[in-house]
């Protein structure tokens, strides 16, 4: 698996993932408040919170003795304080699951570094795992000209714990290093919660009731009303629904952020945001074509539409109206003129749906998602 790359200062990709200089996009493309990514999970065990030992290996530093690992455990202790996490040191000759040591250029099976702005990087959410640094990079323990070693270190160690990169300007885990992005926000907060724990119940958190009635959090302060709709649906045809979240009002961009889950309907990771998918107070609906494939379609009031497909691993795709594809049934468009002609009845009278219903974890048993007003 491809690292997951802190660059110094390069473009944001929004779908590759990797680090860089946002700040043109995080402007253009306002976040839902707050917004999180997710690009995997810890195994714990269930309703525990995962538990890492960390080995910090000096060899070949930059930085005076004992400044590396100082770093290193400050960063530590960042995550440690939300108390949905523990990371702790691991002995000298004891078990680790993730090592931060120094690396230059070519190494190990990564990216090399001293080809682009990469000062850091870490490697899959998993046990077994690891963040290098850039040893030919200018490195300060504080705050300085230099890169900020603490800061970067919580980033990276934010990735190990499962978490992509937030569009949030003020988190940590935005891909533009920023010595003043010092502390998780509620934007991270948010993530690691939907992952491993529950924070207090909020507006616009997203509550799943299965058919025994019992209710639990599914994913939190990620779906305000205002700004917000929800569906679930299968787009990856593996038998789950995912969670489809995506920007309603006009500064959103078209947002379209869509939630995995795994058997046990716990979140394992997040693709988006995907801009301008769909149209801002527009209408949203999914359904699947005649071969099986999942549609977006944006309905305004005036009764003209866009659509996208969905195809495995890419980015949804725009359906002209003359292309032959199936509107869903009760909608029609005769001439293909992008303006339809007839809607079911009802329709244009009916309210967005307070719920979403889905099959989650894919036992055959739906359940309902609801938002907390």
């Amino acid at each position: 698996m491809r690292p997951t790359r802190f660059l110094g200062g390069a473009l944001l990709c929004l779908l590759a993932g990797a680090c860089g200089d946002s700040s043109r996009q995080a402007r253009l493309i306002p976040s839902a408040v707050p917004h999180f990514a997710v690009r995997g999970r810890q195994i714990s065990e269930p309703g525990s919170k995962p538990k890492l030992l960390l080995r910090i290996d000096e060899t070949g530093t930059p930085l005076p003795t004992g400044a590396f690992r100082q770093s290193v455990l400050e960063a530590m202790e960042i995550w440690n304080r939300t108390d949905l996490v523990r990371i702790a040191e691991a002995t000298a000759e004891g078990p680790f699951d993730v090592l931060c040591a120094w690396r230059s250029r070519a190494h190990d099976a990564c990216p090399a570094f001293g080809y682009d702005t990469t000062a850091a990087h870490s490697g899959p959410v998993s046990k077994s795992t690891f963040v290098h640094f850039d040893v030919e990079r200018e490195w300060a323990a504080e705050l300085a000209t230099a890169l900020p070693l603490t800061q970067i270190a919580t980033h990276e160690l934010g990735h190990v714990l499962g978490l992509g990169h937030s569009l949030d300007e003020a988190s940590v885990m935005h891909a533009n290093h920023d010595p003043r992005r010092t502390q998780p926000t509620d934007s991270d907060l948010a993530g690691l919660a939907a992952l491993y724990g529950e924070l207090s119940p909020a507006s616009g958190d997203l509550w799943i009731e299965s058919p025994n009635e019992t209710q639990a959090p599914l994913l939190q302060r990620v779906a305000p009303a205002h700004s917000t709709g929800f569906a679930a649906y299968d787009v990856d045809g593996n038998g789950r629904d995912e969670l489809l979240l995506w920007r309603t009002d006009k500064t959103g961009a078209g947002q379209l952020m869509v939630y995995h889950f795994d058997e046990e309907r716990e979140l394992v990771r997040s693709e988006g945001p995907m801009v301008d998918c769909v149209v801002p107070e527009a209408r949203t609906l999914f359904y699947s074509d005649a071969a099986g494939v999942g549609v977006l379609l944006s309905i305004r009031a005036s009764g003209r539409y866009s659509a996208r497909r969905f195809e495995q691993g890419a980015y949804p795709r725009p359906l002209q109206p003359s292309a032959t594809w199936e509107l869903p049934a009760g909608f029609s468009d005769s001439d293909r003129d992008g303006v339809l002609d007839s809607t079911p009845e009802g329709w244009e009278n009916s309210r967005e749906p307070a719920s979403a219903l889905g099959d989650f974890d894919g036992d055959g048993e739906v359940e309902r998602v609801t938002r907390l007003p």
